[in-house]
């Protein structure tokens, strides 16, 4: 009977220790902070608005937490809250930049200011401008379902390769419209139906888009798509 209850006791401690050590190795919630955000142009007021925020982690125990997003319509102001997970351990003091794509929802029209932090610490990252929506539908065109875009660049010409599906085998790639806004490389992929047969199924598009001479900078490369989303990711030109 001892050896018994001295196995259990032995189990028992055993579990409470693991237990301790799962509870010690989870991160920690942090508040991190967006050194810049980047704005696309174009968005009505039936767009569900999209913006990028940049940051950076001072060493390798940093990882991209959702962020919070607090919209007041009363005073046309947003304020983004960038979070991180801190883990506990070794830690490569390098510093690393991190991006989180915020969803600020459908906007009234006009311009709108956007802030991070509170009270004293409060500051301003930018604005967001919103004009009327001039349909009812989603989208001022039909766009093509874009899955993926990969900017490379070509000598002093930049290109970004844009690949998906449509679903529809009458749907095909009709013209894409490109604008080199600021800080945003906007490309919008608009699609068509055209004559014949139309079947329901899995068909695979690639497109390069030759977007010209782009200044030396960071970009926004932002792309519309079919969804009602965009795919975005942050590229240099050099």
């Amino acid at each position: 009977m001892s050896r018994l209850i001295f196995s259990a006791l032995s189990f028992l401690t055993c579990f409470a220790a693991s237990v301790t050590a799962s509870a010690t190795n989870e991160p920690v919630r942090v508040g991190a902070t967006f050194a810049k955000i980047y704005v696309p142009g174009g968005f009505d007021s039936n767009d569900n608005v999209q913006i990028v925020g940049e940051g950076m982690f001072r060493n390798t125990c940093y990882r991209p937490a959702p962020s919070t997003v607090t919209v007041d319509p009363t005073t046309s102001t947003i304020n983004v809250g960038p979070v991180a997970y801190e883990y506990s351990g070794f830690c490569l003091q390098v510093i690393l930049p991190f991006q989180r794509v915020l969803d600020l929802g459908i906007l009234k029209p006009g311009t709108w200011r956007v802030f991070q932090g509170q009270g004293v610490n409060l500051q301003q990252l930018g604005e967001v401008r919103i004009r009327p929506a001039l349909t009812e539908q989603a989208d001022d065109f039909l766009y093509a379902p874009v899955d993926q875009a990969f900017y490379r660049e070509n000598g002093l010409a930049s290109v970004v390769y844009l690949t998906g599906q449509f679903h529809l085998s009458c749907m095909k790639m009709d013209t894409v419209k490109t604008t080199v806004e600021k800080d945003v490389l906007v490309i919008q992929p608009i699609a068509k139906i055209v004559a014949g047969p139309c079947n329901e199924g899995t068909f695979a598009f690639n497109q390069k888009v030759d977007l010209g001479f782009v200044p030396k900078g960071r970009y926004l490369l932002h792309v519309r798509s079919a969804n009602g989303n965009s795919v975005n990711s942050l590229v240099s030109v050099n």
